[in-house]
Parts: C-alpha cells; structure tokens; sequence
C-alpha cells in the first residue's frame, strides 16, 4: 500500500544511525548502527572536458542542473560508502523499501540532499512509500542485500547498484562467514548468472520472491553505492577485479580504440552506417557488448585506451578502464545530459562528449563534422 511520508519522517544512513567504531562491531552490536568505511581521502576533482572548445563544456553540463553550486560542492568532496546493521528490519519485496524494526524507512541519499530518493514528489515535497505487507516471511540468520529496484532486468544498474557492493561483501565475510547474499525478486539472466559466477558467488546467493515482505532477523545493507558516490567506483571495481582473477594476456593489453554501437532501440544511432566509416578511418574498432559475455567485456575495457560510446549501460565499460584512458560519450539533444561526465573524472579519465539530434524514443542522428572534431580534440 502506497502511503505518504514527510521528508523528515524517513531516516538517512548518515545522520540518523549511531556509527560503528569498525566493521566487526556490525556483527557484534546488538542496536542498529552505520559504519563508514575507511574512503575519506579520495576527492573528486572537476576538470573541464576535451570538447569544451566545441560548447561540449563542463560549464555547459552543469548549467543544466538546478543548482550547479550545490552539485560542485556535494561531488566534490570525499563520497562515503555506508552499511547499516539492521536488526529485524523488514523490505518491501516491490520496490525494495528498507525498514527499521520501529517501522522507519530508510531512505538512501545523495551528499546533503534527503530528496533524492525514487519516491520523492517534488511537488507536494513528499515521499510515496510502500508498506510492507501484514505478514512478513520471516528469515533467520545474517543476511547482506544484494538487489535493487531497478537490477533484475538491467546490466547498468545491476552492475552499479548491485555488483559494487560486493567489495563490501567479500569485507564483511572474513569476519563473520556465515554470511548469506539476500536478492528479492528474480536474477536469473545470463549477466547476472556471469557475474556471480565470476565472483565465485553462484551457490551463495538466496533469491526470495517480490510477491511478499520479509522481515530478516539481521540484515547488512549497503545503500547503493553506484553512480550516487562516484569517487568510489574506481576502488570498488578494482577490488573486484582482484576477486575474479582475470589475468589478461600480452596481447589483449594492446592499446584500443573501441566503438560500443547498439543495434536498435533506444539511444541508438539513426545514421550508425555513415559514423562508422568514419570512426573506422579513425582506427576505432565497433563492438556490439551483446556479443560478449561479461568476462569478454571485461577484458575489452581492460584493453581499451580511447573509448566512444553511447550514452547507457555499455558505457560500464570505462570503470574497468585503466586511468588516463579516454572517453568520448554520445547523448542527444532532448536531455543533453551526459551521464558519465561526474563518473569519468572520479576514475581519473579523460572526458568529452557530443551532442546528436534526438529522432524518436531517443534515437541519435548525430553529425559526422562535430564528430570528427571532437575525436581531433581527443587525447
């Protein structure tokens, strides 16, 4: 059941848990509490794009935004990843709600913004909330909450969402091992499978159904670290790197240019024939990323020097590029809002990007000359 809540109602990792002194006391406490983890000293450092000279400027970026002052001061300064040790805190199995044992939901926030939550209305300056149903199943044990709302069907957000949290994970199992992964609803596509088996998580993972509420006798919770705290992408995906053993050979750590295309659907490009000629007298090889299972794309962004993409989940390819690497991203006029700009500069890249014509459900008739001018500029 939908209801609505005040803003200042719902509870915040940051401000509203006492903190934990270190990891262990998540497992040793018996009162709800937040531990930050030792991230402080990373700062995100706002540089200008390569395209700036052709109006693709940072400038130019956050002056879409509402109150680019705000952001400049909330991006740059160190992000933290928080995890909460909840005891008998029941989810809302439909859009993955988090509530305490005093029925307070938890709301997951962005630097000093406590609106930034799906739910919230901006008109009415409310939050629309789903209970939890009458009767929880109840779950026994320690459990960390691995899904997100928007990561059953979705490589972006499972990747950013949900994979990023499991550094965290593999932190909090050297100190209590009986720790369980927790997914609502169904993971079972193939990047999902990949991944966990990657990881060497696929027989540790319980998947409940999103036609219930559960209430976990102790759950571990790490609100979504994704793009929300980009400064900690970078570490997070290479602890994970470590974890999954991948060992490229001497020759797939050549240098490459890639072009990430899409066949069809949304974003993809109107004129794709014309823009591929011409990235192709710019040596930059096309790849579809369906194509390739997740340790394929693994090792191509491993092997990728300068990378053009468009704007989407392809583009998750750069948080596995080493620093110092080169990203061209391609939006579309109706949002003009290139969404690995803050992303890029938190893991040390190169960044540009250009703007297309938006057609139809957000396809892209871009220009072959802004193009051209833009790879021209690219380091």
């Amino acid at each position: 059941m939908i209801e609505t809540w005040d803003l200042e109602d719902a509870i915040t990792p940051d401000i509203d848990f006492p903190f934990a002194k270190n990891a262990f006391d998540l497992f040793a406490n018996s009162y709800d509490c937040c531990y930050i983890w030792p991230e402080f000293f990373c700062h995100l450092k706002v540089k200008e794009t390569f395209t700036a000279t052709l109006g693709f400027s940072t400038d130019n970026y956050l002056s879409k935004h509402p109150n680019p002052n705000s952001l400049i001061k909330s991006i740059g300064k160190a992000s933290h990843t928080y995890t909460l040790s909840l005891h008998n805190a029941t989810i809302t199995a439909q859009n993955h709600t988090v509530w305490t044992s005093e029925f307070l939901p938890i709301v997951s926030r962005r630097a000093d913004h406590k609106n930034l939550h799906y739910e919230y209305d901006s008109v009415k300056n409310v939050l629309n909330l789903m209970r939890p149903d009458g009767n929880p199943k109840h779950l026994s044990g320690s459990y960390y909450l691995l899904s997100d709302r928007w990561t059953e069907g979705n490589l972006y957000h499972w990747t950013y969402d949900s994979i990023s949290r499991l550094s965290i994970f593999f932190e909090l199992r050297k100190i209590y091992p009986d720790l369980k992964l927790l997914c609502i609803n169904d993971h079972n596509l193939v990047f999902h499978q990949e991944w966990l088996r990657l990881l060497g998580l696929s027989q540790d993972v319980l998947t409940y159904s999103s036609h219930a509420s559960y209430c976990v006798e102790h759950l571990l919770y790490t609100p979504r670290i994704g793009l929300t705290s980009p400064v900690n992408m970078g570490s997070h995906f290479s602890k994970l790197l470590e974890v999954s053993g991948i060992q490229p050979s001497p020759l797939s750590l050549i240098s490459k240019n890639l072009f990430i295309n899409r066949r069809a659907g949304p974003r993809a490009l109107v004129n794709s024939g014309e823009i591929c000629c011409l990235l192709k007298e710019y040596h930059f090889h096309q790849v579809y990323l369906e194509d390739y299972s997740i340790t394929g794309k693994l090792l191509l962004s491993l092997s990728c020097k300068r990378l053009i993409a468009i704007g989407g989940s392809g583009m998750f390819l750069l948080s596995f590029m080493k620093p110092g690497s080169s990203i061209l991203e391609i939006a579309h006029d109706k949002s003009d809002c290139p969404a690995h700009l803050i992303h890029s500069f938190a893991v040390q890249h190169n960044y540009g990007y250009c703007v297309g014509r938006h057609v139809l459900n957000e396809q892209i008739q871009l220009d072959p000359l802004i193009l051209k001018a833009c790879i021209n500029l690219m380091p």
